[in-house]
């Protein structure tokens, strides 16, 4: 009788760690899941894994005003090279001076015919000029 007690006792013991293991491993499965989704949520191609065509494709979907007066700094990371293209090429098309200088257009003789806006009396407050891009 008693090596017998023993070898349901062993199996009862050794079944109780089978189920301690696998609890562990599923607790595990899912810590780790849950760690991976954690940084893959919202991934998204950053500045240099976007190619031009691709702007360009991105812009053409909801047009350069949608994604140029988001808010740079609650969007997300992501669409920062969209924004800011968006952004530059609406600034490009406009004439404008550095809010420290004054600029004027003049026709054949001289006079005046336009004063030129400085950059913020036309753009956002949070629109920045953007150092190395140049609008010609």
């Amino acid at each position: 009788m008693l090596p017998v007690e023993k070898t349901e006792r062993g199996a009862e013991e050794m079944l109780t760690h089978k189920k301690y293991l696998t609890l562990l491993a599923v607790v595990l499965v899912i810590a780790l899941s849950a760690f991976a989704l954690h940084f893959s949520v919202g991934a998204a191609p950053t500045a240099p894994d976007y190619s031009m065509e691709e702007i360009d494709a991105i812009l053409a979907e909801r047009g350069e005003d949608y994604y140029a007066y988001m808010i740079l700094e609650e969007s997300n990371e992501a669409l920062h090279p969209i924004i800011l293209e968006a952004r530059w090429r609406i600034i490009s098309r406009e004439s404008w001076v550095d809010d420290d200088l004054n600029g004027h257009i003049e026709d054949e003789n001289g006079n005046i015919i336009e004063i030129v806006p400085h950059f913020h009396d036309i753009f956002p407050a949070d629109w920045e000029i953007q150092p190395g891009r140049s609008t010609y």
